[in-house]
């Protein structure tokens, strides 16, 4: 989303009836004079579907010229905001060899393109910023200089545009490659016109049931992302405790956040962020401040490259905040707003703090944003804050594209996206940011693409179709696909073999390759070991347990006898919860690390109670936010055999595994257990 906007809309009179009411055209048809090998059309279209309100908008249509045996693919650009015609060229060069036999089509989305809607003082303060906080008269002007159209720029009209643009290209299905902003119009697109969509590519995701705008996933991301750099950077200590000082005694949340999150744009190598961090949380901040200021917003940034005014009418009018739909009056949304910050727990805005869920960019813009209706969707629904479309995606072939590193729409929404889309493949591309298909470095997930739209992702050797991308080549072919308990699809990668079977669950929000060099040792060691990604939820509902019986249950259809759980963080809290509910014959053992005792509705604590297997408790001292909750779990375990390690260490989870976080000897003792658990010497 933070990315490059362009905007506005010409407002023309109506000339006739609607635009739609008959067959729609492309009219003023030419070469695009910026994107040799296009045809640049107009596709005029109502400004309100609906009929109610007068008026037609005329938006730019890029076409390719030549054949295109595979169909039209209509490429999405994001924001909101950004234009689609302009990037015809750049988008074609980038991707030539993935859309060969495909006819690539861009179109300017209402609101965008060389009639942006201006917006002077909001443009000035956001730049092309999604988080940067504006003033509530900024705001109040723009949507006053927009005036009482600006209800008509949300994305329910938008798909409806997409809808006259197939017709006008005579066409009965499009396949839609939307990245960022665009995927969003995708998916909602294709849950209003199923019928009409062969494929769908959804590159840096937005989920189709919104966002909050509190910016709870982007902020939790980070520690994660941060942490990540370390395997390529030498860092002194935990790039993301430094971070959680710093904020925790500065007032820099929400601009150090909108820098991370602008550098995860257009450089995921975060240049300079690791060493700044280390030298501010010894009270050297300037480093920090000069990077914060570099990506302050730009307010020499045009609204034709980039309109606030189109940001702001279409996210406010998208997406459900804290006081519920855009019509909302103005009084009743700050109480709300400021009781939904109090009531985000501290553990799921980490690193930062919940100023970030109060003060973000996105929730101040809306917050200031005049109550109106928004137009129905034409199934007599409103379309807007209240998100009328909650099923899944129509059961067509769907890529999802994310970069591990990406914080502007991180990991966790395109996980969230996958459960909701029945024909999904995701593929996470380690390293690399925000729009996977034009600027990661690596070529993996273009590679997808390239099998997707032609032979089929199954039918590709080197391409998995259900790994997580930070797994390396050699270990895809062990990608697998099993079912939790309660019928959610999972993915995963078995490795070893044998008898003897282990589950490793990994902590909130982080991905199976946090366990990933332990369990290739336990396989090198004869047991047969199934890492996997857990579901996507929310803090207060998870039901990881599900997952871990889910895998076990895997493991025995494999051959497996008996199965020991292993979990980190919420992840070990799972392990416990569903180790509780295995057959004593059938469970050697339980690995718990830094683990809370409670986590969603999973009780830990209660289900060690029931547990007689041999259990192994790991933590670090300086782990002080679960080193309670792990000798309460040992105290709680019925295990006749048992062990509590407390080592010296400020590492979370598998961190502990590693020798820059502590010890070599607490893997080892680890390993000494999980031998004896099963009976070996």
């Amino acid at each position: 989303m933070p990315g490059r906007l362009w905007i506005m809309a010409l407002v023309l009179p109506l000339l006739g009836g609607s635009a739609s009411a008959g067959v729609p055209h492309l009219t003023g048809s030419g070469p695009c004079s910026e994107s040799p090998g296009f045809t640049c059309s107009n596709l005029t279209v109502p400004l309100d579907h609906e009929g109610r309100v007068k008026g037609e908008l005329g938006l730019q249509v890029a076409v390719q010229n030549g054949p295109a045996p595979r169909g039209v693919l209509v490429f999405l650009t994001g924001g909101p905001g950004q234009p689609g015609a302009p990037f015809a060229s750049r988008i074609a060069s980038r991707l030539g060899p993935m859309l060969a036999g495909y006819r690539l089509v861009l179109i300017d989305q209402r609101g965008t393109g060389p009639n942006a809607l201006q917006c002077p003082a909001l443009q000035a303060q956001m730049g092309s910023s999604d988080l940067a906080p504006p003033t509530k008269a900024a705001v109040r002007a723009c949507a006053r200089a927009i005036g009482p159209k600006r209800r008509f720029f949300g994305t329910g009209q938008t798909v409806q545009d997409l809808d006259l643009l197939r017709r006008a290209l005579g066409v009965d299905k499009l396949n839609l490659d939307g990245v960022s902003y665009g995927s969003f119009v995708a998916e909602r697109y294709a849950l209003r016109y199923p019928t009409h969509v062969a494929r769908l590519v959804l590159d840096s995701v937005v989920p189709h049931v919104g966002i909050n705008g509190l910016s709870v996933e982007n902020a939790s991301a980070v520690g994660r992302v941060l942490r990540s750099l370390c395997s390529d950077l030498p860092c002194k200590g935990d790039p993301a405790e430094q971070l959680a000082f710093v904020v925790r005694t500065s007032s820099i949340d929400t601009r150090l956040l909108d820098a991370l999150v602008t550098l995860s744009v257009f450089d995921p190598t975060y240049p300079g962020v690791i060493g700044a961090l280390y030298a501010a949380s010894h009270g050297r901040r300037a480093d920090l401040r000069r990077l914060v200021d570099r990506f302050t917003p730009d307010p020499r940034t045009p609204a034709e490259a980039l309109s606030q005014g189109l940001h702001a009418a279409a996210l406010c009018a998208d997406n459900p905040m804290p006081w519920g739909g855009p019509g909302t009056p103005a009084r009743n949304r700050l109480t709300a707003l400021l009781d939904a910050a109090v009531r985000v727990k501290p553990a799921s805005i980490w690193p930062f703090t919940r100023a970030v869920a109060s003060a973000n960019g996105i929730v101040r813009t809306c917050l200031y944003w005049p109550p109106e209706q928004a137009p129905v969707n034409g199934k007599g629904q409103a379309h807007g804050g209240l998100v009328p479309f909650r099923g899944k995606l129509p059961p067509v072939p769907t890529l999802l594209l994310a970069g591990d590193r990406d914080l502007s729409t991180p990991l966790a929404w395109a996980k969230q996206e996958l459960a909701l889309a029945p024909g999904g493949t995701l593929i996470v591309v380690p390293k690399a940011g925000h729009s996977v298909q034009l600027r990661a470095v690596d070529d993996y997930g273009r590679q997808a693409l390239n099998a997707f739209l032609h032979v089929g992702l199954r039918k590709t050797q080197g391409v998995a179709p259900v790994v997580d991308g930070c797994v390396p080549g050699p270990l895809r072919s062990k990608a697998i696909a099993f079912r939790a308990t309660d019928g959610l699809r999972l993915h995963g990668v078995l490795l070893g073999s044998g008898k003897d079977g282990i589950v490793l669950s990994h902590e909130f929000r982080a991905n199976l390759c946090n366990w990933l060099p332990f369990a290739q040792q336990l396989a090198g060691r004869g047991y047969r070991v199934l890492v996997y990604d857990s579901r996507v939820s929310d803090p207060g509902t998870a039901h990881l347990d599900r997952d871990v019986l889910g895998a076990a249950r895997e493991l025995r259809r494999r051959g497996v006898t008996r199965v020991l759980m292993g979990g980190a963080s919420a992840g070990g809290t799972a392990a416990q919860t569903a180790a509780a509910a295995i057959p004593r014959p059938n469970l050697a053992g339980v690995v718990v690390l830094s683990s809370p005792r409670l986590f969603g509705s999973m009780d830990a604590e209660q289900a060690a109670r029931k547990v007689t297997a041999p259990s192994f408790f790991g933590v670090g001292s300086r782990d002080t936010a679960f080193v309670g909750d792990m000798r309460k779990l040992d105290a709680a375990s019925a295990a006749k055999r048992k062990q509590l390690l407390v080592v010296r260490s400020s590492g979370h989870g598998t961190q502990l595994l590693e020798t820059s976080w502590a010890p070599a000897s607490f893997r080892a003792k680890l390993l000494a257990f999980i031998g004896l658990a099963f009976g070996r010497k």
